[in-house]
């Protein structure tokens, strides 16, 4: 099976949205460190307000 081979537009595209994902990888902690956040203030007002 030999590769493709794509089209100088089709190599743009694709680097394009390669850098797109790339950009949303770096978000990806801080979204982790927020959604950890929560869960921590949720367990906490559990345990303050029902135990």
């Amino acid at each position: 099976m030999s590769p493709v081979q794509l089209t100088r537009v089709q190599r743009e595209e694709l680097q394009r949205e390669i850098d797109r994902n790339r950009r949303w990888e770096l978000r990806l902690p801080v979204y982790g460190g927020i959604a950890l956040v929560v869960i921590a203030a949720v367990v906490v007002v559990r345990v303050v307000f029902f135990s």
